[in-house]
């Protein structure tokens, strides 16, 4: 508590803007990156990412590997199925799309 109270004795959101940035540069500027290099281009929004379904183990994998790297623990996460879209005909494989949310 009184790292908070010497954080925010100036300005009160001081420390949230802290931690926004910090989850920023973790999600665009290193787990991103490591999904790139693994030709996974997840869609962003607030703090999930939506990818195949097929690929949220590698995603999950990622991000509970770079958070404890950078930070010493382990996010709790939430996998949820999304949609799915079904090829009419049959030319293509039906994808199902879920999202990790920290």
């Amino acid at each position: 508590m009184e790292y908070i109270n010497l954080t925010n004795c100036i300005e009160n959101s001081t420390l949230a803007i802290q931690l926004q940035e910090r989850e920023s540069i973790t999600v665009l500027d290193i787990i991103t990156v490591k999904l790139q290099e693994l030709e996974i281009y997840p869609f962003t929004i607030h703090d999930s990412f939506i990818v195949t379904e097929s690929e949220l183990p590698i995603v999950k994998t990622v991000v509970l590997d770079s958070c404890i790297a950078l930070f010493g623990v382990a996010p709790q996460l939430h996998e949820e199925v999304l949609f799915e879209i079904e090829d009419e005909n049959d030319d293509y494989d039906d994808l199902s799309f879920g999202a990790l949310s920290f």
